[in-house]
């Protein structure tokens, strides 16, 4: 029996369990552990393969094979051809891994087709869902500022205003008149801060000047008659 470091079996499975660590940084990325441990594996196992009789366009088949399915999250769509074509690729690079009458078992080769993509459908599959489904996480501070709403009660200098269909506690530098627009410029707690939102005034004084002139013009003909 050959010592563990010039094993072919140790070898090819040190291989398949670095790559399928790479595929879950792909699903899971940002934590960094998942990516030190796989790359650490793959270099232990590419070390290995440089003192067997390794076939390298095999291995190049294997490792397409199997890193192909750190392709998937970045897919909007993931049809099922790509997945049977990476266990395809993985299963004939497996076989034609070794020259020389070296070769891994095929019992292992069958158990690092099953279990991998049970892995990828049971965990790494679910995984990818639940992120995408989560709703983004927002700074509410941020998303409020920039907001436009209206005066509730009369800002002097603090009074309530209404954004975004929410009722909020708003304080102003200068004293607001219920009804007018304003414009949410900072947040501090459950309170906002507010400018006078002065383009929207003067539409807003504009608007109520020509309906004064339409209620002079609707009361003077009745005037005249009377």
């Amino acid at each position: 029996m050959p010592p563990l470091a010039h094993d072919p079996n140790v070898a090819y499975f040190l291989l398949i369990f670095g790559m399928w660590l790479s595929v879950t940084a792909a699903y899971l990325p940002g934590t960094g552990i998942v990516e030190l441990a796989g790359g650490g594996a793959l270099i232990g196992a590419l070390a290995m393969l440089a003192a067997l009789p390794t076939n390298l366009g095999a291995l190049l088949i294997l490792m397409v094979g199997v890193l192909g399915f750190a392709v998937l999250p970045f897919l909007r769509v993931r049809p099922l051809w790509i997945a049977l074509a990476g266990l395809v690729l993985q299963a004939g690079g497996s076989l034609a891994l070794y020259n020389n009458g070296v070769s891994v078992s095929p019992l292992l080769i069958a158990v690092t087709l099953v279990l991998p993509l049970a892995y990828h459908m049971l965990v790494l599959m679910p995984m990818l869902n639940r992120q995408r489904n989560q709703p983004p996480v927002t700074d509410r501070d941020s998303d409020l500022v920039g907001m436009k709403g209206r005066v509730v009660a009369t800002l002097n200098p603090i009074g309530s205003v209404l954004v975004n269909n929410e009722t909020w506690t708003a304080e102003a530098g200068r004293k607001i008149e219920a009804g007018m627009p304003i414009i949410v410029v900072d947040r501090e707690g459950l309170k906002l801060i507010v400018e006078l939102d002065k383009v929207k005034r003067d539409e807003y004084l504009a608007a109520s000047e020509e309906d004064d002139d339409a209620e002079g013009a609707a009361v003077s003909p009745a005037s005249t008659t009377s």
